[in-house]
Protein backbone atom coordinates (compact mmCIF):
# COMPACT_ATOMS: atom_id res chain seq x y z
CA UNK A 1 0.00 0.00 0.00
CA UNK A 2 1.32 3.55 -0.83
CA UNK A 3 -0.04 6.90 -0.66
CA UNK A 4 1.21 10.33 -2.26
CA UNK A 5 4.00 11.69 -0.68
CA UNK A 6 2.48 15.04 0.15
CA UNK A 7 1.34 14.55 4.08
CA UNK A 8 2.86 15.36 6.74
CA UNK A 9 5.02 11.85 7.10
CA UNK A 10 7.43 11.59 4.34
CA UNK A 11 8.40 7.58 3.56
CA UNK A 12 10.33 5.81 1.67
CA UNK A 13 8.20 3.93 0.13
CA UNK A 14 9.78 4.25 -3.62
CA UNK A 15 12.78 2.85 -2.21
CA UNK A 16 10.45 0.07 -0.15
CA UNK A 17 8.40 -0.86 -3.41
CA UNK A 18 11.42 -1.35 -5.22
CA UNK A 19 12.40 -3.77 -3.00
CA UNK A 20 9.02 -5.97 -2.63
CA UNK A 21 9.02 -5.27 -6.76
CA UNK A 22 11.74 -8.44 -6.73
CA UNK A 23 9.48 -10.50 -4.74
CA UNK A 24 6.47 -9.90 -7.02
CA UNK A 25 4.76 -7.16 -5.10
CA UNK A 26 2.49 -4.16 -7.05
CA UNK A 27 2.36 -0.77 -5.35
CA UNK A 28 -1.49 0.02 -5.08
CA UNK A 29 -2.47 3.76 -4.04
CA UNK A 30 -5.79 3.64 -2.76
CA UNK A 31 -6.77 7.10 -2.66
CA UNK A 32 -9.18 8.16 -5.66
CA UNK A 33 -10.75 4.19 -5.34
CA UNK A 34 -13.77 3.42 -4.82
CA UNK A 35 -15.41 1.60 -1.79
CA UNK A 36 -16.12 -1.62 -4.08
CA UNK A 37 -12.68 -1.14 -6.01
CA UNK A 38 -10.79 -1.00 -2.52
CA UNK A 39 -12.92 -4.18 -1.16
CA UNK A 40 -12.36 -6.18 -4.33
CA UNK A 41 -8.03 -5.38 -4.25
CA UNK A 42 -8.48 -6.04 -0.88
CA UNK A 43 -10.11 -9.85 -1.45
CA UNK A 44 -8.03 -10.27 -3.91
CA UNK A 45 -4.66 -9.19 -2.04
CA UNK A 46 -2.95 -12.36 -0.76
CA UNK A 47 -0.58 -10.29 1.24
CA UNK A 48 -0.24 -6.82 2.28
CA UNK A 49 2.58 -4.46 3.01
CA UNK A 50 2.26 -0.86 3.91
CA UNK A 51 3.26 1.87 6.00
CA UNK A 52 1.67 2.86 9.21
CA UNK A 53 -1.68 5.32 8.53
CA UNK A 54 -5.31 5.33 7.43
CA UNK A 55 -4.91 2.83 4.87
CA UNK A 56 -4.70 0.25 6.89
CA UNK A 57 -8.58 0.58 7.81
CA UNK A 58 -9.26 -0.75 4.37
CA UNK A 59 -7.33 -4.22 5.87
CA UNK A 60 -11.03 -4.99 7.11
CA UNK A 61 -11.77 -5.99 3.57
CA UNK A 62 -8.96 -8.22 3.41
CA UNK A 63 -9.17 -12.02 3.04
CA UNK A 64 -8.60 -13.96 6.16
CA UNK A 65 -5.43 -16.13 7.12
CA UNK A 66 -3.31 -13.72 5.10
CA UNK A 67 0.03 -12.45 5.94
CA UNK A 68 0.58 -8.47 6.51
CA UNK A 69 3.72 -6.13 7.41
CA UNK A 70 3.17 -2.71 8.22
CA UNK A 71 5.94 -0.92 9.37
CA UNK A 72 5.88 2.23 11.57
CA UNK A 73 8.17 3.75 14.38
CA UNK A 74 8.51 2.62 18.19
CA UNK A 75 6.44 5.46 19.75
CA UNK A 76 3.18 4.44 17.22
CA UNK A 77 3.38 1.21 18.62
CA UNK A 78 0.56 1.86 21.36
CA UNK A 79 -1.73 2.86 18.56
CA UNK A 80 -2.67 -0.30 17.72
CA UNK A 81 -6.07 -0.21 16.40
CA UNK A 82 -4.55 -2.22 13.25
CA UNK A 83 -3.83 -5.23 15.34
CA UNK A 84 -7.30 -5.28 16.43
CA UNK A 85 -8.36 -5.63 12.66
CA UNK A 86 -5.86 -8.13 11.95
CA UNK A 87 -6.71 -10.49 14.93
CA UNK A 88 -10.48 -9.78 13.42
CA UNK A 89 -9.21 -11.02 9.92
CA UNK A 90 -7.08 -13.58 11.55
CA UNK A 91 -3.67 -12.20 9.66
CA UNK A 92 0.16 -12.59 10.68
CA UNK A 93 0.63 -8.83 11.37
CA UNK A 94 4.48 -8.57 11.64
CA UNK A 95 5.38 -4.92 12.59
CA UNK A 96 8.70 -3.88 11.18
CA UNK A 97 10.43 -1.09 13.00
CA UNK A 98 11.92 1.94 11.63
CA UNK A 99 15.65 3.29 12.95
CA UNK A 100 15.31 4.24 16.40
CA UNK A 101 18.16 6.29 16.08
CA UNK A 102 16.13 9.52 14.49
CA UNK A 103 12.62 9.96 16.42
CA UNK A 104 9.22 9.15 14.84
CA UNK A 105 11.36 8.40 11.89
CA UNK A 106 8.84 6.70 8.99
CA UNK A 107 11.91 5.61 6.77
CA UNK A 108 12.03 1.59 7.01
CA UNK A 109 15.44 0.38 6.14
CA UNK A 110 15.13 -1.76 2.91
CA UNK A 111 17.51 -4.72 4.32
CA UNK A 112 14.47 -5.13 6.77
CA UNK A 113 11.86 -5.35 4.18
CA UNK A 114 14.16 -7.29 2.58
CA UNK A 115 15.05 -9.97 5.54
CA UNK A 116 11.26 -9.96 5.59
CA UNK A 117 10.17 -10.90 2.15
CA UNK A 118 12.86 -13.30 2.12
CA UNK A 119 11.30 -15.44 5.54
CA UNK A 120 7.91 -15.15 4.22
CA UNK A 121 8.68 -16.28 0.41
CA UNK A 122 10.47 -19.22 1.69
Amino acid sequence: MTRKQDGNRPYNQSELARVAERFGFESIDFQGLTLLETATIMLESDHLIGAHGAGWASSIFAKPDRKWAMWTWREELADNWFANIAKLRNADLSVLLTSNKVEKSTHLSPEILEDYLNKVSK
